[in-house]
C-alpha cells in the first residue's frame, strides 16, 4: 500500500510539473521572469503597451544616438527678457449662434449687419462661422455692399475673412449668404449656420520689435557652429516670430508649442559674429505674443561625430484625414551620456529636448499635423552633447 501511494504522489507532482511548464512557455517573458523569481532589468516602457494597434503608423528599433563623449560649447552667451509682442484686440459687434439660411432658384438666404460707426483706427472687421450642416450643393458668401470677400461651397467648416478698414464706410452692410446653385430649379437648398461673429480689431503694436546687444567674451574666435536654443512662455502666436543675429535671419516661423526649446543651427562666420558686439533682433507679425524664456546663444568650435539615426514612415490617405496630430513614441533604454536630444523633420522643424526633458522609460513628441504629409515622411535622431541608447519607437496618430 504505501509503494502505491508514493506511486500516485509521483504521478500527481510530474503532472503538476508538466502543467506549470506547459502554462509558463505561454505567458509573456515579463509575467514568466517574475513568475520565476527574476527582476526586469529594463527599466524602460513598452510603446506597444500604450499605443492601440490602429493607430501605429511605424515601428522600429533605434539603438546608440549622439556622441562618444560629449561635447562642451567654446562660448555661450544667455540672453533675458525678451517680449515680443503685437497682440489682437477685438471687439464683438454682433453674433448669432445658429441659424438656418434657406436658398432657392429665386433667392439666397442671408444673414446682415449694417455698420453704423467706423473708427479709422481699427485694422479690419472679421467675420467668421462654421457651416454645420447643409442641403443641395450652395456655396458660402461672404460680401459688403455687393463685393465678395468669400464665395465658396459650402463645407462643413469654419470660415474666416479679414476684411481691411480701407475698404469699409458707415453704412456699409456686411451679408452671409447661402447660394442657391442647383440644377432642379424647384429644390431648395440650405446652409446651417453656427457661432457667426463680427468683429472689430485693433492690432496693438506694444513691443513688436526687440533689440538687444550681447558680446561672446569667453569664445576663442575661432570660427564654428553657432547654435540658438529658445523657449516661448506663451501660446498667443498667430503672427510669425522671426530671430536675427547682425540683421542675419536665423528662424521665421510659429513656435507651436509651449515651453518647449527650439533650435536653430548656423555658422559663426555667416552671422559675422565677433567676441565684442553683436545684436539679436526678435520680431512679431500682428497677432503674435512671444515671451521667450532661455535664450541661448553657443558656438562650438569643432562638433564631436555624431551618430545619427534616419528613419521614413508613410502615412496613408485615410489616417491622414481623420489624424488631428501626431507623436513620437520613443522607449530610452540608457542614458549614456547625459545631454539634449533632438528630432528633426528636415526643412520643416527641429523639436529639441533639453537633459532635464529626457527620462528612463517612454518619452512621448507631439507633432503638429502641419509637419507631416500624406505619403513619405523623414525624421532625423540626434544629438551633440549627449549618448543614448534608445529601444523601440513608434510613431502614431490621434
Amino acid at each position: 500500500m504505501k509503494s502505491q501511494g508514493a506511486s500516485s504522489i509521483l504521478v500527481f507532482t510530474l503532472l503538476f510539473a508538466g502543467l506549470f511548464a506547459f502554462y509558463a512557455l505561454w505567458i509573456s517573458p515579463e509575467e514568466r521572469n517574475a513568475l520565476l523569481g527574476g527582476s526586469n532589468i529594463n527599466a524602460s516602457s513598452n510603446t506597444s503597451s500604450v499605443i492601440p494597434k490602429d493607430k501605429s503608423l511605424y515601428s522600429t528599433t533605434i539603438g546608440h544616438v549622439g556622441i562618444a563623449t560629449g561635447s562642451t560649447p567654446s562660448g555661450t552667451t544667455e540672453i533675458q527678457n525678451i517680449k515680443a509682442s503685437y497682440p489682437k484686440k477685438s471687439n464683438l459687434l454682433d453674433s448669432v449662434e445658429t441659424k438656418v439660411l434657406p436658398a432657392t432658384s429665386l433667392s439666397s438666404g442671408k444673414y446682415s449687419y449694417t455698420l453704423q460707426s467706423l473708427d479709422e483706427k481699427l485694422d479690419s472687421i472679421d467675420v467668421s462661422l462654421s457651416v454645420d450642416d447643409f442641403v443641395g450643393t450652395p456655396n458660402i458668401k461672404i460680401s459688403v455692399s455687393g463685393k465678395n470677400y468669400l464665395y465658396t461651397p459650402a463645407n462643413k467648416q469654419e470660415y474666416k475673412v479679414s476684411i481691411p478698414i480701407s475698404e469699409l464706410k458707415k453704412g456699409n452692410v456686411i451679408e452671409v449668404s447661402c447660394v442657391w446653385t442647383g440644377f432642379k430649379f424647384w429644390e431648395a437648398e440650405s446652409c446651417s449656420v453656427k457661432n457667426l461673429k463680427i468683429e472689430s480689431v485693433l492690432y496693438e503694436d506694444e513691443s513688436r520689435s526687440v533689440l538687444k546687444d550681447f558680446s561672446m567674451l569667453d569664445w576663442t574666435g575661432t570660427p564654428g557652429t553657432l547654435r540658438v536654443l529658445f523657449k516661448s512662455n506663451t501660446t498667443q502666436n498667430s503672427g510669425k516670430l522671426s530671430i536675427k543675429i547682425n540683421e542675419i535671419k536665423l528662424y521665421e516661423d510659429n513656435p507651436e508649442t509651449k515651453d518647449t526649446f527650439y533650435v536653430i543651427e548656423s555658422t559663426t562666420d555667416s552671422v559675422g559674429l565677433k567676441r565684442d558686439y553683436n545684436q539679436l533682433k526678435v520680431e512679431t507679425e500682428q497677432g503674435g505674443v512671444y515671451d521667450l524664456s532661455s535664450f541661448k546663444i553657443q558656438v562650438y568650435a569643432v562638433l564631436s561625430t555624431e551618430i545619427n539615426k534616419t528613419i521614413y514612415f508613410s502615412v496613408p490617405e485615410e489616417k491622414y484625414s481623420s489624424a488631428k496630430g501626431f507623436t513620437i513614441n520613443m522607449d530610452i533604454l540608457e542614458i549614456l551620456d547625459a545631454g539634449a536630444f533632438e528630432i528633426q523633420i528636415p526643412g520643416k522643424v527641429t523639436k529639441y529636448l533639453s537633459a532635464e526633458d529626457i527620462k528612463l522609460g517612454l518619452n512621448q513628441i507631439n507633432i503638429s499635423k502641419s509637419y507631416i504629409e500624406q505619403g513619405t515622411n523623414k525624421i532625423m535622431l540626434y544629438s551633440s552633447t549627449g549618448r543614448f541608447n534608445i529601444g523601440a519607437l513608434d510613431i502614431s496618430y490621434y
